[in-house]
């Protein structure tokens, strides 16, 4: 187990040696959401998911293309949306909801210095589902993660202490 960007990362080389340094910006972005300060103000969730949904369907350039369900996604997060009780508390589902389109240009605000959506777009790692294992697929040549020691074919074990399906489930909100 290592620590790397504020999170515990256990990975394994495919040869079985135990890897010595940080995953970064994946770890990052799989981290879970933080919770934002409460806000005094009224707060009408079904008011806010018509705004929200409004603005998505009809400014939105990538709401539905290969790969994106965009009415799929939208299904599935109003009734969580709709049963927000705080200001925070919907802005994490959205911001959860927003990751579902796989756009590092869809962000939603106000956010916290750690969310995990502000990674930058030009990780140091790729990885993949392979064979029933998380495993690195591909790292940048002469970033962090590659002078570190990651290479592909790594195995990610765990993700603050969780399997990495726990932890990008807990990310997405579904697996």
């Amino acid at each position: 187990m290592i620590a790397a960007t504020g999170h515990d990362v256990a990975v394994r080389r495919s040869i079985g040696r135990a890897l010595r340094a940080a995953i970064l910006a994946t770890a990052a972005w799989w981290s879970t959401a933080s919770c934002l300060a409460a806000d005094a103000r009224a707060f009408d969730p079904q008011r806010a998911w018509q705004e929200w949904t409004e603005l998505l369907t009809l400014d939105y350039g990538y709401f539905q293309r290969p790969g994106v369900d965009g009415p799929a996604i939208v299904a599935h997060f109003a009734p969580l949306a709709i049963a927000a009780t705080t200001r925070p508390q919907f802005i994490a589902l959205i911001q959860q909801m927003a990751r579902h389109f796989a756009d590092p240009h869809l962000n939603v605000g106000p956010t916290a210095a750690d969310a995990p959506s502000l990674v930058p777009t030009a990780s140091d790692l790729y990885g993949q589902w392979m064979n029933g294992h998380f495993r690195i697929a591909d790292v940048r040549a002469d970033g962090d993660a590659a002078r570190q020691g990651v290479v592909p074919g790594d195995e990610v074990l765990s993700i603050d202490g969780l399997a990495p399906e726990a932890a990008v489930t807990g990310l997405l909100g579904r697996p």
